[in-house]
């Protein structure tokens, strides 16, 4: 009968484990880190789409009597706008429809008294993009949970690097207390 495993190489093992998935966003958050504090570096680039309608006063009430999805249906068809995730206010004088998303922003107006239609997305760029990323702005939910996962499983990495290189490491402890004083140094001095 084989052996049963130690509690010390299982823990070992799932060191290995939650490294390996801290170090991966260890560099996402670490590169887009770098962009965010030197934002002046990157060359901001957008891609606006927009449209600028004269709507008929049928048109119009045809929408009014209709309502909000024979509008959206017609958007659809004719210009290949999809409003499905928009969040919508829908008042006597416009109806307003607004999405943002991680780099990108998009908006529609539909004035019922000037009968007029105003459409614009824009999208920053990639760059932008995992820059809302990396600060969990206009994110699902899903997002937050991996960015709170990972937050443990960096302080879960880090407490078992720390007892694996206590226990079977003791010649490396030197430099562990370095490797941990000089941040809390540069925190109090410079920070």
């Amino acid at each position: 009968m084989a052996k049963p495993k130690s509690w010390s190489y299982r823990l070992r093992q799932w060191h290995w484990v939650s490294s390996a998935w801290v170090l991966t966003l260890l560099i996402f958050f670490s590169l887009t880190g770098i962009t965010l504090n030197r934002s002046a570096w990157f060359p901001a680039s957008a891609h606006l789409v927009s449209l600028n309608l004269s709507l008929s006063s049928e048109q119009m009430q045809a929408w009014r009597l209709e309502g909000p999805a024979a509008f959206e249906a017609w958007l659809q068809a004719q210009h290949q706008i999809a409003l499905a995730d928009f969040s919508r206010q829908l008042e006597a004088q416009e109806w307003y429809y607004v999405r943002d998303t991680p780099g990108a922003q998009a908006w529609l107006s539909l004035d019922w008294q000037m009968q007029e239609l105003v459409y614009e997305s824009r999208f920053r760029g990639w760059i932008a993009y995992f820059n809302d990323v990396h600060k969990g702005r206009h994110t699902s939910a899903l997002w937050h949970w991996v960015m709170d996962i990972s937050a443990l499983l960096c302080v879960f990495s880090a407490l078992s690097g720390m007892y694996l290189l206590w226990k079977h490491r003791p010649q490396a402890r030197q430099y562990f207390y370095w490797g941990s004083v000089l941040p809390i140094l540069v925190l109090i001095f410079l920070g």
